[in-house]
């Protein structure tokens, strides 16, 4: 939806309708009597239903004013069972239906526009409806009728705000013809305003009138010769229409009287660029970027220009080195620094080379996440564990509610072998959660808890911590998985275990550690056969030099209970040769000498 500019707020006008309600019943505002129209025929209420009609309004008032809207809405249709003829009510209600559900579609649009034709229609003298209606039609970009509604207002209400919105809805309408007429009326009533002769300006460039457009601009600098940046639109206009030198002149006589004019400067490198001159066009933009009493927007806007409008000139190492060149001078904010980034990103530069100007960016404004998001990014594909703590230990410092640093921190902290350090921190990061936080951050962070917790034996917190991971996100198959696992292993809720595992299975029928732990799930539940099944599809689905112990010892222990004694063997010997600690060589031999389980 294209932006509204028309002058009157949902909120002003909400405002207005309450006022003009009153308490118990209409009133017209600003409606000459030479011109009133009679109001609709309405019914005659007793005594007892206005009384009635009244409380109901009024308490939608209170209803209005604490936000409580769904509860203003159901007063305002009590009210108007009693009196379906209440214009108030009328408009009260379409302006609270307006403002909580929109006019997104046909049925909702229609009953709103309804409710306020009605209430015009009720009480045509009421301008304030007239207001209400055009705005709404206004922002739902039906300008016809808009119009057609400020202009009756226009009719008998002809001030300044209204003309100008008038005025505001041609030009939007495409009718710029009649935007002309309308802000000549606006200027007869208030006379001659910036703002009036800026519209009337635009509006014959619409028209593509350019002699018009010269004399109202021109009108613009006469009234306003302080304001210099109409003198650059006149140049700006004369650069457009192929006239340099005229565009020129107004520029240089800018510059004179006003060096730093960003307008002007601006303005200046357009006329170097259309004219293609292309020295002089460089030097300028080198005059800028490195002119330390420039505004940083203007340094900004100057090397966008040259940096992104002529990359496809083979001049990206000389924009580089005057990005460089400019970011060794002091720098009021992180615009050039951004830039810089965007422009290397653009050219495909290893992120490596873009490190630099990212550490930049958090010199100039050390709590801008995005850049040290950047740098945290680069710091994982590179596996950079010391870099990856630094920035997420400084992340915290700025932003202590970013669960992306607690995760990071806390999994590399335990790579670094300190699980200790590693839980206190992703439990920290818990902490943190909210009903707002995106689960998906949720979810890992609940995750890495469950695997680190489970590891230093807290079995029951690692259980509430996997659970809580796959509340946030059902889809988290590597967390299914280890949970279902680790309660197959603790012997518990194992009916809920082989399902949570059958989910990873038909998510990823080619994982062969899914395919593994789902055997061993059915192991569990004594399903043997089955359990076969996925044990034979592992390890088909296993290359050799990634044969391990506990793939392999679930495979013989399933042949064990289906009674495949030398089947059993051979798997577990072969196990044996793949056993890593004491406790595995131990648990296999006694499985090989023993035949069981």
């Amino acid at each position: 939806m294209k932006q509204i500019s028309v002058l009157f707020s949902l909120f002003a006008f909400t405002l207005a309708a309450t006022l003009a309600a009153g308490c118990a019943s209409s009133r017209r505002v600003n409606a000459p009597q030479a011109d009133a129209v009679p109001t609709a025929p309405t019914r005659n209420l007793t005594w007892e239903e206005r009384f009635h009609y009244n409380e109901r309004f009024l308490e939608s008032e209170c209803q209005k004013l604490k936000g409580n809207y769904d509860a203003q809405i159901a007063l305002l249709e009590a009210a108007l069972e009693i009196n379906p003829d209440g214009p108030e009510a009328l408009a009260d209600l379409a302006i609270a239906k307006y403002a909580t559900l929109g006019s997104t579609d046909s049925i909702t649009s229609a009953e709103i526009d309804s409710l306020l034709r009605r209430a015009i229609k009720l009480d045509p003298g009421n301008l304030n409806y007239h207001e209400i209606r055009a705005d709404i039609l206004a922002r739902s970009e039906k300008y016809k009728e808009a119009i057609e509604e400020l202009e009756i207002l226009a009719a008998k209400k002809p001030t300044a705000d209204v003309l100008f919105s008038l005025a505001d809805l041609y030009r939007m309408a495409g009718d710029a013809q009649n935007a002309i007429r309308t802000i000549n009326r606006l200027i007869t009533i208030d006379g001659l305003k910036e703002e009036y002769a800026l519209a009337k300006f635009q509006s014959y460039i619409e028209l593509k009138d350019d002699g018009r457009a010269y004399k109202a601009l021109e009108d613009l600098c006469a009234n306003y010769p302080n304001e210099l940046k109409y003198r650059v639109l006149l140049g700006d206009m004369f650069l457009q229409n192929n006239h340099p030198d005229q565009a020129l002149r107004v520029y240089r006589d800018v510059l004179t009287s006003e060096p730093q004019n960003a307008f002007a400067r601006i303005s200046m490198l357009a006329y170097y660029n259309r004219t293609k001159q292309d020295s002089l066009y460089k030097d300028y933009v080198k005059q800028i970027v490195l002119d330390s009493m420039a505004a940083s927007d203007v340094k900004a806007e100057a090397m966008r220009g040259y940096a992104f409008d002529r990359r496809n000139e083979g001049d990206s190492l000389q924009v580089l080195a005057l990005f460089h060149q400019a970011l060794q001078h002091p720098q009021a904010d992180r615009s050039m620094a951004e830039l810089c980034a965007a422009y290397m990103e653009t050219l495909r530069l290893p992120e490596a080379t873009r490190v630099p100007i990212y550490e930049k960016i958090l010199e100039i404004e050390p709590d801008y996440l995005r850049a040290r998001l950047q740098l945290l990014n680069i710091a994982i594909r590179e596996v950079n564990l010391e870099q990856i703590i630094h920035l997420c230990r400084e992340g915290l410092a700025y932003d202590p509610e970013h669960l992306s640093f607690y995760y990071f921190l806390g999994v590399t902290l335990s790579q670094k072998g300190d699980d200790a350090a590693a839980i206190r921190i992703l439990q920290d990061g818990v902490k943190q959660i909210t009903i707002y936080s995106n689960s998906d951050e949720v979810t890992e962070i609940y995750g890495a808890l469950g695997d680190l917790l489970h590891q230093a034996g807290d079995k029951a917190g690692a259980f509430s911590a996997y659970q809580k991971a796959i509340e946030a996100n059902p889809e988290n198959y590597p967390c299914l998985n280890n949970y279902a696992y680790f309660l197959c292993q603790a012997g518990e809720r194992i009916p809920e275990a082989v399902a949570m595992s059958k989910r990873t299975v038909d998510a990823e029928a080619d994982n062969a550690t899914y395919l593994d732990t789902y055997a061993y799930a059915l192991l569990c539940d004594k399903q043997y056969e089955q359990a076969l099944i996925y044990i034979e599809e592992a390890l088909r689905r296993t290359p050799e030099k990634d044969l391990d112990y506990t793939l392999l010892l679930h495979a013989g222990d399933i042949h064990f209970r289906l009674k495949q004694q030398r089947a059993a063997l051979e798997t577990w010997r072969k196990a044996a040769k793949f056993a890593k600690t004491k406790a595995q060589q131990k648990q296999i031999k006694q499985r090989i000498r023993r035949r069981r389980i």
